[in-house]
Formats: structure tokens, C-alpha cells, sequence
């Protein structure tokens, strides 16, 4: 089991140690891999910036912005899917974290 982004040995290191960087990413935001735990045996991981992002992010020197339409609705549909919330509780709760200060 293995795949271009993530093989089994940084899938090990980022359950391990909590999170990882991913150097293929580096140059993006979202390079920081950070395990949230484990359902039905299946490891959830998400991408994130780096923590002196999030602090640049707390401080305004970088601005918070809300999500693009495009992205919002990948983040919906999500939510959607996992059968918590409907469309418009999703776009809701959408809206309102992107407008939470950090």
C-alpha cells in the first residue's frame, strides 16, 4: 500500500510522532501531515501549514481569508457526506469558522 504523496513508512512516522512535513510540498501551505487518529482500523490524516504559519495566521501578519466557492463546497460536501449535517448546516458552519478568529 503505497502512493506517490505518502508510503507506509511516513505513514508510520506520522502516526508515530503525531505529524510530519511532506518535502514534496514544501513549497506550498499545506505540507504539514497531522494524524487525527484511527476509525475502523483506517488511519485519518489531514494537511495543514507548518505552526509558524498558524502563528503568522494568530498575529494577522499573514491575513486570514475565507475559503474559495470552489474549495467551500469540497468542504461541504464533506461534511454532507459524513451524514452530520445537511447541505445548509454545512455551508453554515462553513461560513462561520472561516470567519473565527485562530
Amino acid at each position: 500500500m503505497s502512493s506517490p504523496v505518502i508510503d507506509l513508512a511516513s505513514l508510520q512516522s506520522v502516526v508515530d510522532q503525531g505529524s510530519i512535513s511532506l518535502e514534496i510540498f514544501k513549497k506550498g501551505w499545506y505540507h504539514n501531515v497531522v494524524y487525527l487518529g484511527q476509525e475502523k482500523d483506517i488511519p485519518i490524516l489531514t494537511m495543514t501549514c507548518s505552526l509558524p504559519h498558524i502563528a503568522s495566521f494568530k498575529s494577522n501578519e499573514i491575513p486570514l481569508r475565507a475559503p474559495c466557492k470552489e474549495y467551500a463546497n469540497t468542504l461541504v460536501r464533506g461534511l454532507v457526506e459524513g451524514g452530520q449535517l445537511s447541505e445548509e448546516e454545512a455551508m453554515d458552519y462553513i461560513k462561520e469558522a472561516s470567519a473565527r478568529p485562530l
